[in-house]
């Protein structure tokens, strides 16, 4: 009949336009990811254009398998059994697009065997996304267009031409160009995990591949080198530990960066010690606090990542050291303890005191990061609590830890709402300046020292101006500086590393510090025992990062083949003697968890 007739005509139109839709979504998304590898490394080399075929070979497999999948699914007539090649190439095509997403919002890649960390969280990462006008009305209507359209996709008929000898063929067509493309030779260049595709590079994942029980064996029984005691100077200072979120160097012109984004910073670094070979242990916000709190080197586990792995069932750490010595602990942060379960850590630690984002001195404020309020009022709320604590019958010398939260990523200034870096890292600034002015109009520098020091390097793109300006430690490097009122005034360029926070203040307020790096004293660089510094890299997971007095390199994490790739400066035996105690760190951190998981039946850090 020629309604029915018409009516097929539309649906097979429809169908097609459906089919199709996809694989030029994808296509579109490979435009723009040539275009940000172009503006990446094209534009750092002046050789624009140089590495787009590289990236298309990578990708085109990855785009003719979702075409592949979906012709076999329009080609089904059992509906139940077309649904999964439809499925699994929409799943394909979420994973192509969020990886292009963390490649330019986070100057990263997506970590597949991480997904379960943030899946546990959506409702606060939703709220956090929101906050900060990461997620518009557009963004919105794309989103539910998109899951429209999805759902028509799963559900339209079959396409009855693609059961036609011209329909296999277009298969096989497409097909033997993926597997053409896949077997193409590319381009081998140092930064060409960025050319992979987001399979190809969460196949070649260095971090994750297990050692030999031979190999633990025998790294286990030689440990690198036995712990060292040493007096300890038992001052009884208040301390505080300022932890500003993503302050890099780059944004400071004082420490050598590009940009004049923290002058007030920048001058009153200039007042007191600051260290301008500062490293973190890795690329975020958890590791950092990791470091900070309990001195962990780096993070490279081979487990599969759960929320502070390996920093559980430890008996080192900041409040246990303040305890231990008479001191009161507290942790004061504006942002959501709930995420990444940061609230049951922070007990763990053993903190005597914790405050979040639902403190009732927050009540009525705007929400931004993580439900945080401004930075400003985390520190006026600091100030109180300093108040309370100095005011108690039996006062303890307290150790504070205040964690900001206005500049993390997506930034939005909190009372403009710009988007600029220079706009919210200047708040940044602004605020933490004023608390510190604050905090001298109090006094408190007469019996208390500061250290104001970031957590990671913001999760941005590296420009080619700070990569000339910084080579290596580009991605490692961050702001620290101490004040105080018997602080010298001065700059240090030793290396030193967020590890060594812990074991200074071990050594300041104990009768003993014992470490098996020999004497850390942040205030001591002459007297401290001389040592390399580690830094795991956030764009290769496989890439640790060495800094030593005399040298740099970096290493490539590859079980029982991990090996240096490059150095510079250090020795073949010194080059031995750290790989052996990176691998005995890491097989000693995995053990040292597998034992607190089965103790505690996977409780906590688990879940």
């Amino acid at each position: 009949m020629p309604g029915t007739k018409a009516r097929r005509h539309w649906r097979d139109a429809i169908g097609w336009l459906l089919l199709a839709l996809p694989p030029l979504l994808m296509l579109y998304v490979l435009y723009r990811r040539t275009a940000f590898i172009d503006g990446r490394i094209g534009k750092a080399l002046e050789c624009y254009g140089c590495f787009r075929n590289d990236v298309l070979l990578n990708d085109w497999p990855l785009a003719a398998a979702v075409l592949v999948l979906l012709l076999l699914g329009f080609a089904c007539r059992q509906r139940w059994l077309a649904l999964l090649p439809r499925l699994a190439a929409l799943l394909v095509m979420l994973l192509y697009v969020t990886d292009y997403l963390t490649s330019t919002e986070l100057s990263s890649r997506l970590v597949l065997h991480e997904l379960p960390n943030y899946l546990a969280d959506t409702g606060i990462i939703g709220q956090h996304l929101g906050n900060t006008g990461f997620i518009t009305g557009p963004m919105w209507a794309a989103g539910l267009a998109a899951a429209g359209l999805s759902l028509l996709l799963l559900g339209w008929p079959a396409l009855t031409r693609l059961r036609s000898r011209s329909g296999a063929a277009l298969m096989l067509l497409v097909l033997a160009s993926g597997v053409a493309a896949q077997s193409w030779p590319k381009t081998r260049y140092v930064h060409s995990w960025m050319m992979q595709n987001v399979v190809q590079y969460n196949m070649q994942r260095g971090e994750m591949q297990p050692y030999s029980a031979a190999m633990i064996e025998r790294t286990l029984a030689s440990p690198p080198a036995p712990e060292t005691c040493h007096p300890g100077l038992q001052q009884r200072h208040d301390l505080i530990v300022l932890i500003l979120e993503s302050w890099s160097v780059y944004q400071s012109r004082y420490f050598g960066g590009i940009h004049n984004w923290t002058p007030r910073l920048d001058s009153l670094a200039g007042q007191g010690l600051a260290f301008d070979n500062f490293h973190a242990a890795g690329f975020s916000t958890n590791e950092g606090l990791m470091s900070l709190l309990t001195s962990m080197e780096i993070l490279a586990t081979g487990q599969r990542r759960t929320p502070y792995i390996t920093a559980w069932g430890g008996n080192y750490s900041l409040p246990a050291v303040m305890r231990n010595n008479g001191y009161h602990s507290s942790f004061l942060t504006s942002g959501h303890l709930g995420f990444s379960r940061k609230d049951l850590w922070l007990e763990h630690l053993g903190f005597d005191h914790i405050e979040g984002h639902n403190h009732p001195a927050y009540n009525g404020l705007p929400r931004f990061h993580f439900a945080a309020v401004a930075d400003e009022h985390l520190y006026r709320r600091s100030l109180q609590h300093m108040t309370e604590l100095e005011q108690q019958g039996s006062r303890k010398p307290y150790a504070l830890v205040i964690e900001s939260v206005s500049s993390h990523h997506p930034y939005k200034h909190p009372h403009t709402g710009s988007t600029a870096q220079a706009d919210v890292f200047g708040y940044m600034d602004s605020a933490a300046a004023d608390f510190i002015e604050q905090l001298r109009q109090r006094g408190f520098f007469s019996h208390g020292r500061l250290l104001v020091v970031s957590d990671h390097r913001a999760m941005v793109p590296v420009q080619p101006a700070e990569q000339k300006a910084l080579g290596l430690a580009t991605l490692s490097r961050i702001p620290a500086f101490w004040l105080g009122r018997d602080i010298p005034r001065g700059r240090v360029s030793e290396p030193f590393h967020q590890a060594d926070v812990l074991p200074t203040l071990e050594h300041w307020i104990a009768s003993e510090q014992c470490n098996p790096h020999g004497l850390r004293d942040m205030l001591s660089p002459a007297a401290s025992t001389p040592r390399c510094v580690y830094h795991v890299r956030g764009d290769r997971r496989e890439a640790v990062n060495l800094f030593c007095p005399d040298g740099q390199g970096e290493i490539r994490l590859a079980g029982d083949r991990t090996r240096f790739e490059r150095a510079q400066g250090i020795s073949a035996p010194q080059q031995k003697q750290a790989l052996h105690w990176l691998n005995h760190y890491r097989m000693q951190r995995d053990s040292r968890h597998g034992r607190w998981l089965q103790r505690s039946a996977g409780a906590t850090p688990g879940r």
